[in-house]
């Protein structure tokens, strides 16, 4: 996402593409994670928590509040939504299934910690997906 200056309650609008982030997906056992970050100019990024979910899980609700692991109190909003099939090509395997586009959009957080000193942190999110996929 892009980057929220001074704010434990950031929101990102859905007109900002940053908050959008796009996954070709061919399981809903893949692994999502999303980390928030405190944005340091010219330094390391300091970890705020980080959400991992199984995607059939946002899939099933679409729409969810996450607490952020090792985070306190704060929590994320992320929706998710498929949006289109991709058939498999021809010359691929016939085992590998079509895949989807899945769009996540993270929406906002709220309190996220501060800093040591009560300084305020400038909050930006990335995601991931994991090419393995959840057991169980």
């Amino acid at each position: 996402t892009s980057v929220v200056r001074n704010n434990l309650h950031p929101k990102w609008p859905a007109s900002d593409p940053s908050a959008q982030h796009d996954f070709v997906i061919s399981s809903t056992r893949q692994i999502l994670t999303v980390e928030m970050l405190d944005k340091d100019r010219g330094n390391v990024d300091d970890p705020l928590g980080c959400v991992t979910l199984v995607l059939g899980d946002l899939l099933e609700q679409r729409d969810m509040w996450l607490p952020l692991e090792d985070g306190g109190d704060g929590k994320i909003r992320i929706q998710a939504q498929l949006l289109r099939s991709i058939p498999a090509s021809p010359t691929m395997d016939t085992a590998v299934p079509d895949s989807f586009l899945l769009t996540v959009m993270i929406e906002k957080a709220e309190n996220l910690p501060k800093k040591l000193g009560g300084r305020l942190i400038t909050p930006q999110v990335t995601a991931k997906l994991s090419k393995t996929k959840h057991v169980g």
